[in-house]
């Protein structure tokens, strides 16, 4: 899958997602989507994101496991939404820019759909991490819309 994204992403297309499907007898096929334009690109990872078998703290698997409805995973302590957070905080230190801004710049080539983006960015702001524009206390109980400017702070600070 890595080759086949390299080959496609040298052809022009930015963006490349796949679902993995697991099939008795280790059999595993592969639906994978191609395009240009970031738009896609964000409805097919919803897509698919509802169709996983499996995520954790929100974060789709991005795969369909028939094993999964009937097979409890454990849960590992991933704080994905955590590894989320330390990720913007240090890709966008210092800078401000809108959630949306934040999803399309930083969610290409990971798992995270927009909600996730959300949930930990909510978090930092209740943390007193991030600054929100407009703040927690102007918006309706526990949303972030896609135009809510995020103001990172500089490293160290």
């Amino acid at each position: 899958m890595e080759q086949l994204t390299l080959a496609l992403k040298e052809k022009g297309y930015e963006f490349v997602h796949h679902f993995r499907f697991l099939y008795p007898r280790g059999r595993i096929c592969y639906l994978v989507f191609v395009t240009k334009a970031f738009i896609g690109y964000h409805k097919m990872k919803e897509i698919m994101a509802k169709e996983s078998t499996y995520s954790s703290e929100g974060v789709p698997s991005y795969e369909y496991n028939p094993a999964d409805k009937w097979m409890q995973r454990l849960d590992w302590g991933d704080d994905l939404i955590e590894k989320l957070n330390q990720s913007l905080l240090k890709e966008y230190s210092g800078q401000e820019l809108t959630v949306l801004e934040i999803y399309e710049k930083h969610s290409v080539n990971r798992k995270y759909i927009l909600k996730n983006y959300k949930d930990g960015l909510k978090k930092l702001e209740s943390q007193d991490i991030i600054e929100t524009n407009p703040p927690a206390d102007e918006r309706r109980k526990n949303t972030m819309a896609d135009t809510v400017k995020i103001k990172f702070p500089r490293k160290g600070q």
